[in-house]
């Protein structure tokens, strides 16, 4: 019986998987061992075989990729993955058409790989019994008529006659070459060879003819009208009774289908291998970006500081040229640098938009991430265009409706910042623009100065006019919270006295989910509403505005906001004339802004509490009545103050709510 035929793909070879080629071959397997999946697709192709053995890591495509190219080219081939992998890999494999996975790990791994190898080949169709042929052998006359009806070419060359001549072909011959008999016999056979013939490949034919050695080859040759095929040739010696050579028999077959199939697998085997390497450069590069701006984001409290160190990080990465960060005029005509690494130390700062690469005017217009081409530099160039860069990405860096300038990225390797990196740096983007908007968000708390503007908007259909119209009171606007998802806001408001309807209705609002009510002091009533999804106070906010106040009766709203100087108002405007009618700026002007320092901040708090409102408080903090477990207990500080418990908790109740009451004032 002959021996089970086996191709092991294993990364080290012939020493690969413990020893899966040694103890398959003393078990007397035929073992072929490989080191790729490009070289295993290669033998498939090339040679037969009962069984598929595959280890998971390979270099290039992994074992399930060789396991879907295998299924694709023998469906009845028997394939057994042989790894350490988890349950997904194994699960992947039976499903996509392996017979067997072995854990290579297991003790007795070897043994199961042994037996399962003979169960996968056992359990193919078992060839027919041998029938009794005795009356049946054919004549010499019919085995030369089906020689010469072969479907492949078949020659006689006599080694006899100078230059090895062909005296016989058949007819599958002259159908693949084109050549006729009376061409062909008396003519070596190199009259099929042309300019892309591999001479190594001749070279390998000729030595084994020397050597009087049967040799398989496939080469390029070529038909008599020109046309190319790939011609699996091969050439055995035959000798006579008395040991003579008497001729060389060969076989032609076009396989140009077969080479066509294994040089597409062999190219999408080495696409795959460059863009794996492609995409683990690319993440290993970008990551370390990702991560050092993360880390400027959490650090720097400043923009222009922020904006530096981004500009180096992405300049200290492999293959980064230069980078800078710019705003557009309010025409967009012109970019302003903030912040660049990479440049020449004299560059402009300032450049109309027409003379940057074309990137630049498509990301101020279209707001995506843009990538163009450079062309090398010139002493004649007017534009940012770092000598030694070939490809330009430009990211705007925007925050919801805020757009805090744009980033350029320059690559010096005119392959690189392709889409996968145009989609890592567009998350850069919103990271940088997110930490951008929390400074901008944070600096304004802070100033000493703004911009302050008074809008006057005429529409029932603004919120806090809508709730006003419901409850037929004048409402004011207290503050606003996020709520439990991120587009849920609760909006805290207030009516002077007691509200003439009560705040449930307001349910019927399109834009309130929920309405809760907070306070009830009779000069005035406290409520929250839950709004989903976005309002206008979010949005302002998206623009780096803060909200001081809003009054609002059913037919107008007066609205206050504070901006930094140097934000785009008009956009402010802008926003909300695009959200409700008769909108007005009624004033616009800078103002000074004084905190009160730590001691003002005190002592405003301290005057405004009572005598027993400050001792309830005090006490309580010395005798860690704030802590948790406590140690003390309101009854024990009530006798130390020679008053009763309730009395106690009214003044620490009045003292605590004056103290938030100051902190979020200020």
């Amino acid at each position: 019986m002959p021996a089970t035929r086996v191709l092991f793909v294993s990364p080290s070879g012939d020493d690969g998987a413990d020893g899966v080629d040694g103890f398959l071959r003393d078990r007397g397997r035929s073992v072929t061992t490989v080191e790729s999946s490009t070289a295993a697709v290669r033998e498939l192709l090339d040679g037969h075989y009962d069984c598929l053995v595959t280890e998971y890591e390979l270099p290039g495509d992994d074992g399930l990729e060789l396991l879907r190219t295998a299924v694709e080219l023998e469906p009845q081939l028997p394939v057994i993955l042989f790894a350490d992998a988890g349950d997904d890999v194994a699960t992947k494999a039976l499903n996509m058409g392996a017979q067997r996975f072995i854990p290579r790990g297991a003790p007795d791994a070897l043994e199961r790989l042994d037996e399962n190898v003979t169960e996968v080949t056992e359990s193919s169709p078992s060839a027919p019994a041998k029938q009794d042929i005795s009356d049946h052998e054919p004549g010499d006359d019919e085995i030369v008529h089906a020689i010469d009806e072969a479907p492949i070419g078949i020659t006689l060359a006599d080694p006899a006659l100078p230059d090895e001549p062909l005296v016989y072909i058949n007819e599958a011959f002259e159908r693949v070459t084109g050549y006729p008999t009376d061409y062909v016999r008396g003519r070596n056979c190199r009259f099929l060879q042309g300019p892309d013939t591999d001479p190594e490949t001749v070279g390998e034919m000729r030595s084994a003819i020397e050597r009087e050695e049967p040799v398989t080859v496939v080469v390029r040759n070529y038909r008599k009208d020109g046309s190319p095929f790939w011609n699996e040739v091969t050439i055995a010696p035959i000798y006579d009774d008395d040991g003579e050579l008497v001729h060389y028999v060969g076989f032609q077959s076009d396989v140009s289908e077969r080479e066509r199939a294994k040089r597409t697998a062999e190219k999408r085997a080495e696409s795959l291998r460059n863009e794996r390497v492609a995409l683990e450069r690319i993440l290993e590069r970008v990551n370390g970006v990702l991560s050092d701006v993360a880390r400027a984001l959490v650090e720097e409290t400043d923009r222009r500081a922020i904006e530096k160190r981004v500009c180096e990080t992405v300049v200290s990465a492999r293959g980064y040229g230069a980078a800078w960060i710019g705003e557009m005029n309010a025409p967009g005509t012109r970019i302003e640098l903030r912040e660049s690494a990479g440049l020449l130390a004299d560059a402009d700062t300032s450049w109309e938009v027409e003379s940057l690469p074309r990137s630049v005017g498509d990301a101020i217009e279209s707001g995506r991430v843009e990538g163009s081409s450079l062309e090398p530099r010139t002493d004649g160039d007017t534009g940012l265009n770092p000598i030694g860069c070939r490809r330009i990405v430009v990211v705007p860096l925007a925050y919801g409706r805020t757009t805090y300038g744009l980033l350029a990225v320059y690559s010096e390797d005119a392959d690189s910042l392709d889409r996968r990196e145009e989609v890592l740096f567009e998350s850069i983007g919103r990271m940088v623009a997110s930490g951008l908007n929390a400074v901008e968000t944070t600096r304004i708390l802070t100033v000493d100065r703004v911009t302050e503007l008074v809008f006057e908007i005429r529409d029932p259909s603004f919120p806090l006019s809508a709730v006003a119209d419901m409850l037929d009171d004048p409402v004011e606007y207290v503050g606003l919270t996020e709520g439990a998802t991120a587009e849920e806001y609760h909006l805290y408001l207030t009516v002077a006295g007691s509200a003439s309807a009560d705040p449930a209705v307001l349910t019927d609002l399109p834009f309130v989910e929920d309405v809760r009510k907070i306070a009830d002091r009779g000069e005035q009533y406290a409520f929250s509403i839950v709004l989903e999804g976005t309002t206008p106070f979010v949005e302002l906010a998206d623009y780096g505005a803060t909200v001081q106040s809003i009054s609002a009766e059913r037919d107008s709203a007066r609205l206050v906001v504070h901006s930094l100087p140097e934000h785009d108002h008009d956009a402010l405007l802008k926003l909300l004339e695009s959200e409700y009618d008769a909108v007005e700026l009624r004033s616009k002007r800078d103002q000074e802004r004084r905190d009160r320092t730590a001691h003002e901040f005190v002592s405003d708090v301290e005057s405004s509490l009572s005598d027993r409102q400050y001792t309830a408080l005090k006490t309580a903090h010395l005798n860690g009545y704030f802590e948790w477990p406590r140690p003390v207990d309101g009854t024990e500080l009530a006798d130390s103050m020679d008053i009763s418990r309730q009395t106690f908790h009214q003044h620490l109740r009045l003292a605590q709510r004056k103290l938030v009451d100051a902190f979020f004032e200020e």
